[in-house]
């Protein structure tokens, strides 16, 4: 019977604590890691790789050879030895994660091929990292993996985020979705009584998608949710389709296209943090009245002298941050520009 194999660079860590001497499995060892160079899982691989464990916390194979997949069959026979694995070229189109595994942490580098992850029943798995790899939508077996508390799939090819695909991962902390072709957000419309959430998420990064609105109602769904990163997206305009109450204290919009903001029907009292950097916006949005104590960055912005005259307070307290104001007389190259520069650029008047 013919054989397939198959090449990849693989990190294994081993989550017990003793170690041993066992030099020979090791083609060159640190302190805490053991370095084998090829490791041939249809001869004596295994047994090579079960010796080297007992060597160090940690062993790197440099190529793996493998009967059938390394994944699903591979984390099986080597459960009761591995904490976490990394793989940084994983070459098949499935990634199976055995039913019953107790691998805390999965990251996968470098992926062309994947094109699906099929989890079995789980209460281990707390990070998945996945990244350039051929995922078009979010695994449908993840409501498998209930302590799942960081999602990472990037530089992907996802078009869209649904939040129904991960609502059973309840211990979600962080999702990222960056590096993506994500076009829109999908919220189901439930009623207001029965609104689905994910009660502990933190993180939420949606860098580099191609996002053209925003409606920040959406994150209604995500009452604990801090951080939000949508910068270099194409979005346009930034809504609140129905009124809502965030908990968001840092929110990034930089490298869009935004011509307007308006944040009316959205409270955010915790915001500290907006970064509009690198929008073709000509005004400053008017939020310094509602959040006096936010800080509201606005570099490569078109910005005239008129539009800064009343927020000369909030540039000298450095809660206003510019970089450049569209004024002949100023030629100034600071990072950021100092109320005295403005000044130069603008007349005493500033």
């Amino acid at each position: 019977m013919a054989f397939s194999f198959m090449l990849l660079w693989i990190l294994l860590t081993w989550h017990q604590l003793e170690t041993h001497l066992c030099f020979a499995q090791c083609t060159s060892e640190t302190f805490s890691i053991c370095y084998v160079d090829i490791a041939n899982m249809t001869s004596n691989g295994e047994s090579r790789l079960r010796n080297a464990f007992t060597t160090r916390k940690q062993v790197s194979v440099n190529k793996m050879i493998v009967r059938n997949s390394a994944s699903g069959p591979f984390l099986h026979r080597f459960n009761n030895l591995l904490d976490s694995v990394v793989y940084h070229n994983y070459r098949e189109a499935i990634f199976h994660l055995p039913n019953g595994s107790t691998i805390t942490e999965i990251t996968v580098w470098r992926a062309p091929a994947m094109r699906a992850f099929v989890a079995g029943s789980n209460a281990h798995l707390k990070v998945l990292s996945i990244a350039h790899c051929s995922l078009a939508r979010i695994p449908i077996t993840l409501p498998q993996l209930t302590t799942l508390k960081s999602l990472s799939i990037g530089d992907c090819k996802l078009t869209s985020f649904k939040l129904d695909m991960v609502l059973a991962n309840q211990m979600l902390t962080t999702l990222n979705m960056c590096c993506n072709e994500i076009r829109q957000l999908v919220r189901e419309s439930p009623q207001p009584h029965s609104l689905k959430i994910l009660p502990n998420l933190e993180y939420f990064i949606l860098y580099k998608n191609k996002l053209t609105q925003l409606d920040l109602s959406y994150f209604e769904s995500y009452p604990n949710l801090t951080n939000i990163d949508i910068s270099n997206n194409q979005i346009t305009t930034v809504r609140t389709s129905s009124p809502v109450r965030l908990s968001v204290v840092h929110l990034n919009l930089m490298q869009n296209q935004l011509t307007t903001f308006n944040i009316t029907g959205c409270i955010m009292p915790n915001i500290t943090s907006l970064l509009l950097t690198g929008n073709p916006l000509t005004v400053i949005p008017p939020v310094f009245d509602n959040y006096p104590n936010m800080h509201l960055v606005m570099s490569w912005n078109t910005l005239i002298c008129e539009t800064l005259l009343p927020l000369k307070e909030q540039i000298l307290s450095s809660k206003l941050k510019i970089q450049s104001v569209h004024a002949s007389q100023c030629t100034s190259g600071h990072f950021y520009l100092s109320l005295k520069k403005m000044q130069e650029c603008c007349g005493q008047s500033l």
